[in-house]
Formats: structure tokens, C-alpha cells, sequence
């Protein structure tokens, strides 16, 4: 996570002065489980300050599948980690 959050900070620099979680999933117990990835995103897009979801190509991949879209989610930020 802290090797991330390295690689995220000047993409993420223009929002730093508000407070936001930072987060990331990509293992296949989360990101392959409709329901689960579902959930996840729902609670992520529920918090009270903004989310900056570095997006995993596992994760991006499986939203697609899903018919998932990021701009549905208004409370999250995706960054795609292959962007970094």
C-alpha cells in the first residue's frame, strides 16, 4: 500500500488538501464475486469523503464483465494502476 500511495501521489496532488480514502482491491476473492465487488464499490461511493480508487486492470476487467460502470460511483475517483 505505501509503494502505491508513492506511485499515486502526483496524480492525486490537486485533491490533497481535502481530506479522502485511498484504496485499492484486486485480489480475485474480491473482484470476481459480483455481489462482493458490487458491495464494495456501494460502501466505497457511501463514504462521507472521497475515495481515490487506484483500479486494478483485474478489477477495471471484471466491471466491464459485470456491465459495471465507474460513473455510477460519483463518490470515487478511479485511477487505473497501469496509468502510474
Amino acid at each position: 500500500m505505501c509503494d502505491m500511495l508513492k506511485l499515486i501521489k502526483p496524480q492525486i496532488k490537486q485533491i490533497e488538501y481535502r481530506p479522502y480514502y485511498f484504496a485499492t482491491i484486486h485480489r480475485p476473492y474480491n473482484t470476481d464475486d459480483i455481489c462482493r465487488l458490487k458491495k464494495i464499490l456501494e460502501i466505497f461511493n457511501e463514504l462521507d469523503k472521497k475515495v481515490i480508487f487506484t483500479i486494478h486492470p483485474r478489477t477495471t476487467a471484471s466491471m466491464k464483465t459485470y456491465n459495471m460502470n465507474q460513473e455510477d460511483y460519483s463518490n470515487i475517483e478511479f485511477i487505473l494502476q497501469s496509468d502510474m
